[in-house]
C-alpha cells in the first residue's frame, strides 16, 4: 500500500472511530444504559446462579402464586371487579382483597407477550419481565435524586450500592409479581417527591398520586406512610414554604384514593368498612386532613405555626375518631379476628412477621448487615439535615429514620429503609474528598466497599465465626421451616405429579396450598392468607388431632386427598412436647393409618407424600 493510501484509509478510520467513542461516551452518560446494565445483572445472577428459590423450577413463593392464580382468572373471566378465588379456602373459596392494578400491569404484559409465545411460555416471561421493569422504574429514580442531591458520583455509588445489597433487590427479583415491590416504589418515590414538593410545590401533585397508587394496591405499608405524611405535615407548619406543596400532596393524595376505590370497588360496596383494603374509613381520615389543609392554606397561608399544627392536630383527631368510630376492630389491625389457633400455628410462625431481634436468632449475618447498612444511611441522612438545615433534608432524615425503625419492628418492611438509607449514603459517599494521598475518586470506591451490605455480610459472618460460641445441634421440632418447604417442595415437577389424580378437595401442608390450586385441578382446603382463617383453622385441627379424632375433621372437611411435605409445616406439629402423636407426625414418619390410602405417584413422586381418604365404613 502506496503512502497516499494509508492516509486516506486512516483518514476514513479516524471518522468511524470517533463515531463508535461518541456512541460510547453517549452509552456511558445515559443512566438508561446504566440501569439495563443493572437489570441485566441482576437477572442473570437469579436465574444462572445457584438461587435459593430458581424461578424455572419453582412458582416463586406462595404470595406469588396465588398473584398467578388471581391473573389467571381475571383472564378468563375478565369480570374486573370479582377476585373471589374458588379454588382455595375451599368450600367457601377465598374472598381476595389483592388489588386488580397490579393483576391489569401482569395481564396486560401475559396477553402481548401471548401473542408471540403459547400462554405458559408467557407466563414464565411475565414472572421474569415484571419485576425486572420495576426494578429498572425505580432504580432510574432514585439515581436521578442522588444525582439532582449529590451529584453524578452520587448516582454512580447508588447503582453500585444497589448491586451489593441482596436485601435491597430481594422484591424484586425474577418471579416476584405479588404486590410488595409496588408498594416499595410507591412509598421511595413518594418519600423524594414529598421532599421536592416542600421547595417545589408542583411536585406535590405527583407525590400524592404515587402514595395513593401505593395504598390501593395494599394497606401494608399503611402505619409507616402515616407516619411519614405525619412529619412532612409538621415541617410545613413550621415552614412555609413547604406547606403548598404538602397541601398539594394531600390534595393528591385524597384524588388518587377516591379513584382508586372507584376503580376497584364495585358500587355494590362502596359503603362497606374493611381493615385490609382501601375503604370509607381510610379515605374519611385522609379527607379530614386534606379539608383542614385546604382551609389553612386557602385562609391562612402566612399563620404561625401553631394555628397550623393546631388545625392538623384537630383534623387527625376528627379523622381518627371516624376511622375508629366506622370500625373500631381497624384499630388493632387486618388479623385482630383471627382464631387464637391460627395465630398460634401459623401467624406466630411467619418469619416475614419477625422482629429483627428475633430474626437475628435464625439469620444473624443478615440482621446484622441491615443494621448496619440502615445505620450507615440513617447517620448520612442526619449529617446531611445538619449540614443544609433545610425542611426537605430534615424531613428524609425523618422518613430514613422510620423506615429503619420499620423494618426492625417487621423485617419484611426491611426493603424499605435500605432504599431509602442507600440514597442517603450514596450522597455522603460522592461528597468524600482526598484522604492522604489517596485521590477522591479512589477514596470514594474503598469508601463504597465498606459501606455496602455484601461487605457488611461478610464482616458479620467472620465475626460471628470468630467469636460467637458453638451452637449445639438443634433438636428436630415441629416448627415452621418455609426455607425447608420451598427447597423440597414447591417445585413444579412434584406439584404437577398431583395432576395424575382424579380432582378433589387437598388438605395440605399450609403453605402447599397455594401452590396446588395454581398447578393442578384440585381445590386446596386452606393457605396462608387471614381471609380465610376459619379454612386454616380447621386444616390445623386435622393435622394436630390424634388419629381417632383426625377422621372425623376428614370427614367434615371432606377432604378427598391428604397430601404433606417431608419438611415441618406451619399447622402440622402439635407444638407442645409430651402431646399424643399427631396424624401430620404419624404420617411424615411412615406410619399408617386405617382411614387413609397411601397413593404412589411414581419412582420421581419426590418429597410430597399423598394419601386418599377412603370412603367411610
Amino acid at each position: 500500500m502506496s503512502a497516499g493510501q494509508m492516509v486516506r484509509a486512516g483518514a476514513a478510520g479516524e471518522p468511524r472511530r470517533s463515531v463508535v467513542v461518541a456512541v460510547a461516551r453517549r452509552l456511558a452518560a445515559s443512566r438508561w444504559c446504566w440501569v439495563f446494565a443493572l437489570v441485566v445483572l441482576v437477572a442473570a445472577r437469579h436465574l444462572l446462579g445457584p438461587a435459593p428459590y430458581p424461578l424455572a423450577p419453582t412458582f416463586g413463593d406462595t404470595d406469588d402464586a396465588l398473584r398467578l392464580l388471581q391473573v389467571r382468572e381475571f383472564l378468563a373471566h375478565g369480570n374486573w371487579f370479582d377476585t373471589h378465588l374458588d379454588r382455595i379456602g375451599a368450600p367457601e373459596g377465598l374472598a381476595s382483597h389483592w388489588s386488580r392494578l397490579v393483576d391489569a400491569g401482569l395481564a396486560a404484559v401475559i396477553f402481548v407477550l401471548a401473542l408471540v409465545a403459547d400462554l405458559p411460555a408467557a407466563e414464565l416471561a411475565t414472572q421474569i419481565v415484571w419485576p425486572l421493569l420495576l426494578l429498572a422504574l425505580l432504580t432510574r429514580f432514585v439515581m436521578g435524586e442522588a444525582e439532582r442531591r449529590g451529584g453524578p458520583w452520587a448516582a454512580v455509588m447508588v447503582l453500585a450500592l444497589l448491586l451489593a445489597s441482596p436485601t435491597a433487590l430481594s422484591q424484586f427479583l425474577p418471579g416476584r409479581i405479588d404486590h410488595h415491590n409496588v408498594q416499595i416504589m410507591c412509598a421511595v418515590i413518594a418519600v423524594f417527591l414529598l421532599a421536592r414538593a416542600m421547595r417545589a410545590p408542583r411536585h406535590g401533585w405527583a407525590a400524592g398520586a404515587v402514595m395513593a397508587l401505593g395504598l390501593v394496591v395494599g394497606l401494608e405499608a399503611l402505619p409507616l406512610m402515616a407516619a411519614i405524611l405525619a412529619f412532612a405535615c409538621l415541617i410545613s407548619c413550621f415552614d412555609p414554604a413547604a406547606r403548598p406543596g404538602i397541601v398539594r400532596a394531600l390534595a393528591a393524595l385524597l384524588a388518587g384514593l377516591l379513584a382508586g376505590y372507584v376503580l376497584t370497588v364495585p358500587p355494590s360496596g362502596w359503603l362497606a368498612v374493611s381493615c385490609d383494603m382501601l375503604a370509607p374509613n381510610l379515605i374519611a381520615l385522609v379527607a379530614a386532613g386534606t379539608v383542614a389543609g385546604l382551609l389553612m392554606h386557602w385562609r391562612l397561608p402566612r399563620a404561625p405555626g401553631v394555628a397550623w399544627l393546631a388545625g392538623y392536630g384537630v383534623a387527625a383527631a376528627v379523622g381518627v375518631a371516624g376511622y375508629w368510630g366506622a370500625n373500631p376492630a381497624c384499630m388493632a389491625g387486618a388479623f385482630a379476628d383471627v382464631d387464637p389457633l391460627v395465630h398460634e400455628a401459623w401467624l406466630a410462625n411467619v418469619m416475614e412477621s419477625y422482629s429483627i431481634a428475633r430474626f437475628a436468632v435464625a439469620s444473624p449475618t443478615v440482621a446484622i448487615s441491615y443494621v448496619v447498612v440502615v445505620g450507615l444511611g440513617v447517620l448520612a441522612a442526619i449529617w446531611q439535615a445538619r449540614e443544609s438545615r433545610q425542611a426537605p433534608d430534615m424531613f428524609l432524615a425523618i422518613a430514613t429514620v422510620l423506615a429503619a425503625l420499620y423494618g426492625c419492628y417487621y423485617i419484611k418492611f426491611m426493603s424499605y429503609g435500605v432504599w431509602l438509607a442507600l440514597v442517603q449514603t450514596a450522597i455522603v459517599l460522592a461528597r468524600m474528598p482526598s484522604i492522604g494521598e489517596m485521590p477522591a475518586r479512589l477514596s470514594r470506591i474503598a469508601a463504597l466497599v465498606f459501606c455496602n451490605q455484601m461487605t457488611a455480610l461478610a464482616l458479620a459472618g467472620m465475626a460471628l465465626g470468630l467469636f460467637a460460641p458453638r451452637a449445639e445441634p438443634a433438636a428436630a421440632s415441629d416448627k415452621p421451616s418455609f426455607t425447608a418447604l420451598a427447597a423440597t417442595c414447591a417445585y413444579k415437577s412434584d406439584i404437577r405429579r398431583l395432576r395424575r389424580l382424579e380432582p378433589g378437595l387437598v388438605l395440605s401442608n399450609l403453605d402447599l396450598g397455594p401452590y396446588i390450586a395454581l398447578a393442578t385441578p384440585h381445590l386446596a382446603v386452606a393457605g396462608p392468607y387471614h381471609r380465610i382463617h376459619p379454612a386454616i383453622k380447621r386444616l390445623a385441627e386435622a393435622l394436630r388431632a390424634p388419629l381417632d379424632e383426625a377422621e372425623r375433621h376428614l370427614r367434615e372437611i371432606g377432604a378427598d386427598y391428604v397430601v404433606l411435605c417431608a419438611a415441618p409445616d406451619e399447622a402440622g406439629g402439635t407444638g407442645m412436647a409430651g402431646e399424643p402423636a399427631t396424624l401430620s407426625r404419624h404420617l411424615r414418619s411412615g406410619g399408617g393409618v386405617p382411614y387413609l390410602e397411601e397413593v404412589d405417584l411414581g419412582v420421581m413422586q419426590g418429597p410430597l407424600k399423598v394419601w386418599k381418604v377412603r370412603p367411610a365404613a
